[in-house]
């Protein structure tokens, strides 16, 4: 693995050489179905959100995200059963709602079809593979969009960039192109599509259908855009000829409560976490940003086993501030933390009261 350089730069883009949608929220307006069907499902398991708490938290998040969150929140079992019933019992709405009427936005298929007279295309979702290839067909798109990476191909939801590099890895196999994920433009509405995107090393366009756009830079935009009418080739090509992206945090966990607290949390004060759920992805993403803080769930295991905190310290080089947090009953994984190096070692209650000024005096 070739490093970044100490700025914690991305080189310099020669070229867009590839397109990724997000779907729901993008092409197909239907957020606000899958507000209500997934409101819905968890009122008949006594659980109840409203509409600010969907878009505030969940948004973004595929539908088993969805349900691990809500049923954790309220100390409910969620099994690995439990929620695919749920999944299910929501799919089943869903396909019934989009046989009767789905929205589509404007300008959607003829920016699908104009892209893709020019470059390769997928689309990476937490919608189901079966929603998302009806509404191509609705489209009349689905043959010039041959890669989909759906839900079912991911085990972790964005703001994880697993299912970006996926597309990426799709990409690849079907072009047989040296493709590098900052050749690739993704187009975006949410703030945890956007985090993804750029967690994954790629260009980030959001459009302007679901979040504001002080929202959307705060959450690392490279571009936002009013409408689907405002990226043509000839738009990308000319804006993207050079571009940079910067992050400042980097979190290592696999929970996904904390994540959206804190990756939350640094938006509303107008900084940017980026998240690396397991081993290799973190040691590429320290050495490819050089972020300036470094937060350790000490929860995620192997992630932040002693010796691969020693080399992601080791790694990150004097810059960096690592702050590790856990169990305050866990004095095991405490100790170990300040036996690899960490420079702050805090109870997870104590992190949790911190955080905003953690982050305000680490991240500038």
């Amino acid at each position: 693995m070739t490093g970044a350089p100490a700025s914690g730069k991305l080189r310099d883009v020669e070229q867009v050489r590839a397109v990724i949608f997000d779907f729901n929220g993008v092409l197909v307006d239907d957020e606000h179905v899958h507000c209500e069907l997934l409101r819905a499902v968890l009122a008949e398991e006594g659980i109840f959100l409203t509409d600010e708490e969907y878009h505030a938290r969940y948004l973004g998040y595929d539908d088993r995200g969805c349900f691990e969150v809500a049923l954790g929140e309220a100390g409910q079992d969620a099994s690995r059963a439990r929620v695919e019933s749920l999944i299910a019992r929501k799919a089943a709405r869903y396909a019934a709602a989009a046989e009767t009427g789905l929205r589509i936005f404007p300008g959607a298929a003829d920016c699908v079809r104009s892209l893709a007279a020019r470059w390769p295309l997928a689309i990476c979702s937490g919608a189901l593979r079966a929603e998302i290839e009806f509404a191509l067909d609705r489209l009349e798109c689905r043959d010039l969009v041959p890669s989909i990476i759906a839900a079912e191909d991911t085990t972790r939801c964005k703001p994880d960039p697993q299912g970006y590099l996926l597309a990426l890895d799709a990409l690849r196999a079907r072009t047989g192109a040296d493709l590098e994920p900052a050749h690739c433009l993704v187009i975006e509405d949410s703030l945890a599509g956007v985090e993804s995107a750029k967690a994954a090393r790629m260009l980030a366009v959001a459009v302007l259908h679901t979040y504001t756009d002080p929202e959307l830079r705060a959450a690392g935009a490279d571009a936002v855009v009013p409408t689907l009418a405002d990226i043509t080739p000839d738009w990308a090509a000319e804006r993207f000829g050079a571009a940079r992206a910067e992050v400042t945090g980097l979190l290592l966990s696999r929970d996904l409560l904390f994540t959206s607290k804190i990756t939350g949390t640094a938006r509303e004060l107008g900084r940017r976490v980026l998240v690396a759920g397991n081993t290799a992805l973190a040691t590429e993403m320290i050495g490819q940003w050089r972020p300036t803080v470094v937060f350790v769930d000490l929860a995620a295991g192997s992630l932040v086993s002693v010796p691969a905190l020693t080399a992601f310290i080791a790694q990150a080089g004097p810059g960096t501030t690592f702050i590790a947090f856990g169990s305050h009953v866990d004095t095991d994984a405490l100790a170990a933390a300040k036996a690899a190096g960490c420079n702050l070692v805090l109870p997870r209650s104590r992190f949790t009261t911190e955080l905003a000024g953690l982050i305000q005096k680490y991240m500038g």
